[in-house]
């Protein structure tokens, strides 16, 4: 998870002060796609397999 904070303005003709500070909030969920997860797991098997015909 990845939460963005940023200050922000919000500009108004209401009341005497026409601009009022406030914070934007912004998260993001990662979620990883099956072939995703099927290449990174193939990569670490060949490269274990690869570091055992070494030693």
């Amino acid at each position: 998870m990845l939460q963005l904070v940023t200050p922000i303005s919000i500009t108004t003709n209401i009341g005497s002060s026409p601009i009022i500070p406030a914070f934007a909030t912004l998260t993001l969920h990662f979620v990883p796609e099956p072939t995703t997860l099927l290449l990174a797991v193939g990569g670490f098997a060949v490269l274990a397999a690869l570091g055992r015909r070494r030693l």
